[in-house]
């Protein structure tokens, strides 16, 4: 059994939710949580605790749980892992991310189909893996280049794609990128200003970005856990530029809107 931290278990005591829930959208934001819980029928806050707060609804006749996780591999593996004990089966993550490619702006969305992973979900396959070699990977992961790679789930992404381009056939001024992604462990230390070392920093986010299109700090987690668990997992990211100006801004909360939509679309269909 595991603790209480997103305050399912309490919800579920009191009657605020039942066991038929199957699939839930996880946001490390949890006003955005808040923000797509108002595109469900009925919606209604069923846990807050501890910073992560959860909405359930109806969406397509489909029951859909809304629920954070807040930021990187620690806090969402928690957060993932209660889901799952709960009985969630299927799982999509709608977030923000950096863009890597140089043809990939503010606005456009990406869908990843595997995440590198440097962040301590390792440690859930290799208790020791800072000290030892990583051996007898499972067949949902694979190294390239030196990296460890964990493989995202087809069924899932393949829709979440579908109903994308439905989407934006709609909406001028985004595109979609799908590939890859960089699973990022602590978001400041890539960032060269601010590490002990930036020359090697630099050589080392270089090779990453040859192998990746994108990078976030929680699809890795998702992935990795969905994976041991036996759930099925997709991720939706919105490419963001944290100094953008009004007008940037204004296209990136669109494009939330639209991940909002088709992440909702493509977990009642999968």
């Amino acid at each position: 059994m595991l603790g209480d931290h997103l305050g399912l278990k309490e919800a579920l005591d009191k009657g605020f939710i039942s066991k038929d829930v199957k699939r839930a959208i996880v946001h490390g934001n949890p006003d955005r949580v808040s923000e797509q819980a108002k595109l469900l029928k009925g919606a209604k806050l069923v846990a807050k605790k501890r910073g992560f707060i959860t909405y359930v609804g109806e969406y397509n006749s489909a029951k859909i749980m809304i629920s954070s996780t807040g930021m990187g591999s620690g806090s969402a593996s928690i957060a993932i892992e209660e889901l799952i004990e709960f009985g969630i089966e299927k799982i999509i993550r709608v977030g923000t991310c950096g863009g890597y490619l140089n043809e990939i702006k503010p606005g456009d969305l990406v869908v990843p189909t595997a995440t590198l992973i440097e962040t301590p979900v390792l440690r859930y396959l290799y208790p020791n893996y800072m000290h030892e070699k990583m051996l007898d990977m499972p067949k949902w992961m694979f190294l390239k280049d030196g990296f460890i790679f964990v493989e995202g789930f087809k069924e899932v992404y393949d829709k979440i794609i579908e109903n994308l381009e439905i989407e934006l056939k709609n909406q001028a001024g985004h595109h979609y990128f799908v590939g890859p992604v960089h699973d990022k462990d602590i978001l400041h230390a890539w960032r060269p200003e601010y590490n002990r070392m930036p020359n090697e920093l630099i050589l080392l986010k270089n090779k990453i970005k040859q192998l990746t299109i994108a990078t976030d700090m929680e699809t890795g987690s998702l992935y990795t856990i969905s994976h041991l668990r036996g759930v099925k997992s997709g991720s939706l990211l919105v490419v963001v530029d944290f100094f953008a100006d009004q007008k940037t801004i204004g296209i990136q909360n669109n494009a939330l809107n639209i991940a909002y939509n088709v992440s909702l679309k493509a977990i009642t269909k999968t």
